[in-house]
């Protein structure tokens, strides 16, 4: 385990925008023009009320930030999509009614950030949608997981949509306990990989469920990881056109921190190697790039041994998950990393989440390094 650089990035004057609470993204992405495209949520100071967030940045001056739809009790995107001309698929989860009732949500954006259209799915529960991917017949898988379809508590929700968001069908896989998903990905081969965790299939709390689909959501394969840990897959790459890289968390126990695991795959679903990655205080992580040359990135936040505190984690690996460098960032409160993502050239762009700089309140921290976590560029985005 090699030992973190603290870069300590002291960012300059803070650009107004978003709300007056907590304000952040959980998705990005790079356009052909070359700005940053974000999708999350703002909340209002007293936390009642959360709104979905939509921004673009061109890394130079130019800030755009666009409240998306009207003020709900709760709007949330997860991740989005690039689409033709620029345009973008988001999806996340929106409130209902005050029966607990949360419905899947997918949103088409133009490119200046507006919506062109809407649709919900789901049942008279809570459902949400974590993550899309292209079909490759124009259009869409949609995951996540959902309270009101399927066997158990919860169960995996996938659905695939067209190019205008028309239902072409559903299907929820899981026992009688809970299941959810948090990526997906097609493979070289046509395969939709689903990544999340089962608690009816683990051999202790929950497990890393892995699902193989066909086109139709058939399952093709399967596989379960875990212990007597709560283990749960978090994001996935494709490394090649024959192998991709699972990114999990496992959980702190009273012997163990919380620490992260990659997990390489073959596109037919058997485990190629394993690598831990670890810390005195522990990690946690969200997001895992792949570089020029097949090296990762995991984006996630190193937490202090000795306080409550954080810090952004950018950790780089070899393509078979074993570490070159490790860098922090942050200041003297916590700090965290959302998202990220890798440009053509090899800039890596990532959006965290600050509590040491900007108003106080969670603002949203972005910045651009090159391929060995060097910031290059940053702004931080807060409330009034």
């Amino acid at each position: 385990m090699l030992g973190a650089q603290n870069l300590g990035l002291q960012p300059p004057a803070g650009k107004v925008a978003g709300g007056t609470g907590l304000d952040e993204l959980n998705d990005i992405i790079v356009t052909s023009s070359g700005h940053v495209v974000g999708i999350g949520s703002s909340r209002f100071k007293d936390n009642r009320v959360r709104q979905g967030w939509w921004l673009s940045w061109d890394t130079k001056d130019e800030l755009v930030e666009i409240q998306l739809g009207e003020a709900a009790m709760y709007t949330g995107y997860d991740a989005l999509l690039t689409i033709a001309d620029e345009g973008y698929l988001a999806v996340g989860t929106e409130f209902i009614s005050d029966e607990q009732q949360y419905d899947g949500l997918v949103v088409s954006i133009d490119k200046t950030g507006n919506i062109l259209w809407s649709k919900h799915f789901g049942g008279v529960r809570w459902d949400w949608l974590k993550a899309i991917v292209p079909d490759g017949s124009g259009g869409y898988f949609l995951t996540g997981w959902t309270d009101s379809f399927g066997s158990g508590d919860s169960d995996i929700f996938l659905l695939n949509i067209d190019h205008e968001g028309r239902e072409l069908y559903q299907r929820t896989f899981g026992g009688f306990d809970n299941e959810w998903a948090n990526e997906a990905l097609v493979l070289s081969n046509g395969t939709l990989v689903v990544a999340g965790a089962t608690a009816t299939y683990s051999i202790g709390g929950d497990d890393i469920w892995i699902l193989g689909l066909d086109q139709a959501g058939a399952i093709i394969w399967q596989r379960t990881l875990g212990g007597y840990l709560d283990e749960e897959a978090q994001s996935m790459v494709a490394v090649n056109d024959s192998e991709f890289v699972v990114l999990a968390a496992v959980a702190a126990d009273r012997t163990n921190k919380q620490h992260l695991i990659l997990i390489g795959f073959s596109n037919s679903g058997q485990v190629l190697w394993t690598s831990t990655l670890k810390s005195t205080g522990g990690l946690l992580a969200t997001d895992l790039l792949v570089l020029p040359g097949n090296q990762l990135v995991v984006v996630g936040t190193s937490l202090s041994e000795a306080s409550e505190n954080s810090d952004l984690l950018l950790l780089g690996t070899d393509q078979r998950g074993q570490e070159i460098w490790r860098k922090t960032y942050g200041g003297p409160a916590t700090d965290m990393g959302m998202a990220g993502v890798v440009d053509t050239d090899g800039v890596i762009y990532v959006a965290g989440k600050t509590y040491s700089y900007g108003s106080g309140d969670g603002d949203l921290w972005l910045f651009t390094t090159d391929v060995e976590g060097n910031s290059l560029n940053q702004v931080i985005i807060q409330g009034d």
